[in-house]
């Protein structure tokens, strides 16, 4: 019986009869009409029958626990749909009889199900199915073994697709697949080579686009199957629902693999800045012109402690690129190899992120997990997941060093660790992403792959829809949006209340690729692609005939005046509404300083306090401007993460809450550079321009601001 109230809070309960106990209640009806309980005076069966205001037949509608938009439609089209019967471990004799009531009607129905492959619970069995409403209204109607209907879980979609599809199910995926567009960018897969030839990659491939730094093969094969894998994760959102939808699936981006050798006996000799390095040019080296985002999970021991390493400085070498075409690169933050439930997250956060994570200007992707629900137990044992939903991935190592960048930058999907009591189950179906296998020729098309490196392809095929979407924006934009568009879930707050250990681990939290790809239609997104002088060195001719001096220029500071709707935001008066200010460039690094010292140069920004006037905002970013004796100028403190947490870091995320009439008045925003090493070399790098990308977003959940502008770059303010 499930019971529950309708939308008008008026309790009903929905009462299972199968066509053989009808006849028992229609006999208790008949004597609750004609006969008299001698004790109580009153009608027999009164209790049960006077409180049912009207009996009907069960309907489809009735028993579905799931969103009511979830429910297929009343048609005789198929759809998957999960089918919850009674009976379930603890009562095995009625489970079987309840199971083959049901396979008895599927098989007259014509509906296939096979009644080995389920989930059991205590009091329940679940099965998924391929059936149209009107299949499921008859075994509703007919059979009292139906509890319940719901839409798939991932968890039960995963495991019906691992061990269950057919080869015409794989065919039909595959026909459904439509190539990237023209326009598309281009994941490059710096990894363990591609299996190209299968189905659900091959129309992403490019032609042209394979290659190798392997001197041991001339193959561009996947020697592991890390590439292929990867390459299901970064092309695919949910492989699992792909399988089990009837619409077609457009691939978001190209794909480009780079073989690289991880099995020589001599790799702790190999210089890995080095051989990234060369494949990063081997690509480029066929078409230097492509949008291109380059995807590594390639890592190593973090011997440096999070310092600066040559392998990372290179990474951070190849983003900067001279300044001049800056690449987009996704590295993963490294796992975790041991595990245990009373060890989690302590373990966790007491790992360092893997070289060469800790770059600047890579995106150091970790995980989260949303995946709970073990589809495939390991018999004998009771398994738990070791994470809660929304929370840190038992895979994902966290950034330690103080005084450092906020690494990593986002956390993604990562796969979860099942506990048994005595041994932890890292690839346990339901706690796994399902993504494409290597072995694919073998027959098996898809596998289940965890970590952070699938957590990182998540963030490249998330990147590449930014870019399709907004495909004139800068690489620095790219990269700005995707951080700029991350939140920490509620379970990742409760579980990090310290701030500084939830930045190390979790960095601004989870992206969310439309809100990056576009201006919701409850914000007003600002976006300004520009360029800002550090410092100019100019070297002009003296009086002295054949002589030269420098002249140092004044460094720039620009700062924007924020269009806000002032009379939109007046009005609203107290609505809550937030603020998110994302600042987004490359450094050039140099190893060899001190954290402090690690870029050329470097950018932080500021906005306006609510109560100080726009003289004085310039005069607490600008020294320069301040009168002699003018000091203790000290900004707003009401940001979530703060100017110091914020400022390491070559691209700057903040997030203020407040009412829409205080944000009003804090219009000024600035821009200004940072010294670096660059400053010692003044007559080596006399111009220091640095392009950057500066993000705005003014979110509303009450009201619609309606409004999208692409701003123009200031008029610099030269101080």
């Amino acid at each position: 019986m499930i019971v529950g109230e309708t939308e008008r809070n008026e309790p009903f309960a929905v009462l299972r009869l199968g066509k053989g106990t009808v006849k028992s209640l229609a006999d208790k009806v008949d004597k609750y009409e004609t006969e008299i309980d001698k004790r109580s005076g009153k009608p027999r069966y009164n209790t049960l029958i006077s409180s049912i205001d009207s009996i009907r037949e069960s309907l489809v509608k009735e028993l579905w626990t799931g969103p009511l938009e979830l429910l297929p439609a009343q048609e005789d089209t198929l759809n998957w749909w999960e089918v919850w019967l009674y009976g379930g471990i603890e009562d095995p004799q009625l489970a079987q009889r309840m199971r083959l009531q049901f396979a008895a009607f599927a098989k007259r129905e014509g509906i296939e199900v096979d009644i080995e492959q389920r989930i059991e619970f205590a009091d329940r069995q679940v099965f998924i199915l391929h059936a149209s409403y009107a299949n499921l209204s008859n075994a509703v109607s007919y059979l009292d073994s139906v509890a319940e209907l719901r839409p798939p879980s991932q968890a039960i979609r995963d495991v019906h697709v691992l061990e269950h599809s057919t080869r015409k199910d794989f065919d039909n995926a595959a026909k459904r697949v439509i190539p990237p567009r023209g326009t598309a960018p281009t994941i490059t897969l710096l990894d363990t080579g591609l299996n190209h030839t299968h189905p659900l990659l091959e129309p992403a491939v490019l032609t042209n686009g394979l290659h190798t730094i392997d001197p041991s093969s001339v193959s561009t094969g996947d020697y592991l199957g890390h590439g292929t894998r990867m390459a299901g994760v970064a092309l695919y959102d949910d492989m699992s629902a792909h399988f089990l939808s009837a619409e077609n699936y457009q691939l978001p981006a190209h794909l480009e693999s780079v073989r690289i050798p991880l099995d020589s006996t001599d790799d702790e000799r190999r210089l890995w800045g080095k051989t990234l390095s060369d494949a990063v040019y081997l690509a480029e080296s066929m078409d230097s012109d492509k949008r291109r985002i380059y995807y590594t999970a390639i890592s190593g021991t973090p011997l440096t402690r999070g310092l600066p390493s040559s392998w990372s400085a290179t990474m951070d070498q190849l983003c900067f690129n001279q300044g001049e075409k800056p690449r987009l690169i996704a590295v993963a933050a490294g796992n975790v190899t041991t595990f245990d439930i009373s060890g989690y997250p302590s373990r966790n956060l007491s790992s360092q992120l893997h070289d060469p994570a800790q770059a600047r200007n890579v995106i150091t992707v970790g995980a989260i997990t949303d995946l709970t629900e073990v589809s495939n137990p390991v018999p004998g044992y009771e398994i738990a997941p070791i994470a809660g939903a929304g929370q840190l991935s038992p895979h994902s190592t966290v950034h330690i060093p103080k005084n450092d960048a906020i690494k990593p930058d986002i956390v993604c999907e990562g796969g979860n660790v099942g506990w048994t009591g005595e041994f932890a189950e890292p690839t346990l179906e339901g706690l796994s992403i399902v993504t494409t296998s290597e072995r694919f020729l073998l027959g098996d098309a898809l596998t289940t792959v965890g970590g952070t490196s699938p957590a990182t392809a998540t963030a490249c095929r998330m990147m590449a829809q930014i870019w399709e979407a907004n495909p004139d924006l800068r690489p620095e934009t790219i990269r700005g949006l995707l951080i700029h568009s991350a939140s920490w879930t509620n379970a990742l707050r409760q579980q990090f209340p310290n701030k500084r250990d939830l930045l190390r681990s979790c960095g601004y939290g989870v992206p969310d690729v439309q809100f990056a790809c576009k201006s919701a239609t409850s914000a007003v997104t600002l976006i300004a692609e520009g360029m800002l002088r550090a410092r100019h060195m100019e070297r002009v001719p003296t009086r002295r005939k054949g002589q030269w001096k420098w002249i140092e220029h004044d460094r720039e500071i620009l700062v924007f005046d924020l269009p806000w709707p002032d009379e939109l935001l007046r009005s609203l008066g107290e609505t809550k509404v937030e603020l998110r200010v994302t600042l987004s460039y490359f450094c050039d690094p140099s190893p060899k300083h001190t954290l402090k010292a690690y870029q050329g140069a470097g950018l932080k920004w500021d906005l306006q306090g609510p109560h100080e006037s726009e003289s004085m905002f310039i005069k607490r970013v600008n020294l320069a401007e301040r009168e002699a004796g003018e000091n203790n100028f000290a900004g707003a403190n009401d940001w979530e993460i703060g100017i110091q947490a914020r400022s390491r870091g070559t691209v700057q995320s903040d997030r203020w809450a407040g009412i829409a009439a205080d944000l009003a008045v804090r219009r000024k925003l600035a821009v200004y550079p940072v010294m670096g090493w660059w400053d010692g070399n003044k007559t080596r790098y006399p111009v220091q321009d640095i392009p950057f990308s500066l993000i705005v977003s003014v979110i509303s959940e009450d009201v619609t601001l309606d409004i999208y502008n692409q701003i123009d770059v200031p008029v610099p303010v030269l101080v």
